[in-house]
């Protein structure tokens, strides 16, 4: 049997809750994308998916541990660009309570600058070049 993407994220991040599983939740696509625009996920996916595949033994999941056995670099890799993809939706941000958009200018506050920070440094003699 051939087992799919999809198959193979909701078994890794199953569902939780009202919150569907990795593969359910459609971020394949997202993980395509990543391992085609930056080299160090090239590959990755298509690789673990046809070694998956080549795993002979009747279980999906110890298919999905024998892959992580045997080839721990990819799996660590597969896992890394899993991660990135699912904490990356909006639904599981939600989830976890994690605020999405932009820190600023609604973020985090920043403490006013103190010019005393720079006294200890101003004291020492310039060792750079005048021009």
């Amino acid at each position: 049997m051939n087992h799919h993407i999809e198959e193979i994220l909701n078994i890794i991040l199953p569902p939780i809750e009202n919150l569907p599983g990795a593969g359910d939740l459609g971020i394949a696509k997202e993980m395509f994308r990543m391992s085609n625009e930056h080299d160090r996920y090239s590959g990755v996916i298509k690789n673990s998916i046809e070694l998956i595949n080549k795993i002979y033994q009747p279980e999906i999941t110890e298919k999905i541990k024998i892959l992580e056995s045997n080839e721990p670099k990819l799996f660590s890799l597969l896992l890394e660009i899993i991660y990135i993809a699912y904490y990356s939706n909006v639904d599981v941000q939600k989830r976890i309570k994690w605020r999405p958009g932009p820190l600023q200018p609604q973020g985090f506050s920043i403490q006013k600058w103190d010019e005393k920070v720079l006294n200890q440094i101003k004291k020492r003699k310039e060792f750079w070049k005048k021009i």
